[in-house]
């Protein structure tokens, strides 16, 4: 059974066209107004496939987590980097979900909020003061960008598409291997990102990135932190 009474309605339009003012649909008896935006799966949708409104209330929560991270986790003293970097992890699944949707609209506004929670969370990783720049707290945290991670999550789901429309069907090992060799461009991207910016090298000229064992992009081995702050080199 649909309860009418919770039903919402969504019009998706141009940039240049709105919906008309007081539009709605009628369900049996029920009046359902059409709203500027619908909450469908964990996603927030507008009419104009922006995610703006997503991207608006999803910041607050991964900035509160990187608060909770930040009285769980203090500079001195506390758990060691690898739990630091596990719980960076669980909030780059929060701020990823849906990626392969919203990667389209990842620019201007989103991206800057989606960057500012993942330079907050990776300077509590490495124990840095917060005047640390974004490159280098992501490089020292070993923490791809989170546009790059939805670039490979978008491409790999847009991969296993194409593969189902001609008939076929991606055994798992030659998915991860696709993942493997797009998370390769993605970090070859990363670093031409921090070559530009001059924040510091990732790796020397031909050297081909690492990965940690779990899988994941590990930290470039150029720089590591200690215990109890600030990084050192090795």
């Amino acid at each position: 059974m649909v309860a009418l009474e919770k039903s919402e309605a969504l019009c998706f339009h141009g940039p240049r066209r709105t919906p008309p003012p007081g539009s709605h649909l009628v369900v049996g008896c029920t009046r359902i107004e059409v709203g500027d935006t619908i909450k469908y799966l964990g996603l927030i949708l507008d009419g104009r496939w922006s995610f703006g409104v997503h991207f608006q209330k999803m910041a607050p929560k991964l900035l509160k987590s990187a608060g909770a991270l930040s009285r769980l986790m203090p500079n001195l003293g506390g758990p060691a980097a690898s739990c630091r970097r596990l719980y960076m992890g669980v909030v780059r699944s929060m701020a990823l979900y849906g990626a392969p949707v919203w990667y389209g609209a990842l620019s201007g506004d989103n991206a800057l909020q989606l960057r500012r929670a993942q330079r907050v969370l990776a300077v509590r990783v490495i124990r840095e003061y917060r005047t640390v720049s974004a490159e280098a707290a992501l490089t020292l945290a070993g923490s791809m960008p989170w546009d790059l991670d939805a670039l490979v999550l978008a491409a790999v789901y847009k991969w296993r598409g194409d593969q189902r429309s001609l008939g076929q069907k991606p055994a798992p090992r030659e998915v991860e291997a696709e993942r493997l060799r797009l998370e390769e461009d993605a970090v070859a991207r990363w670093r031409e990102r921090l070559v530009d910016s001059t924040a510091l090298a990732v790796a020397p000229p031909g050297q081909s990135p690492r990965h940690s064992p779990s899988g994941r992009l590990g930290r470039p081995k150029c720089c590591r932190t200690t215990a109890a702050s600030g990084p050192t080199s090795p």
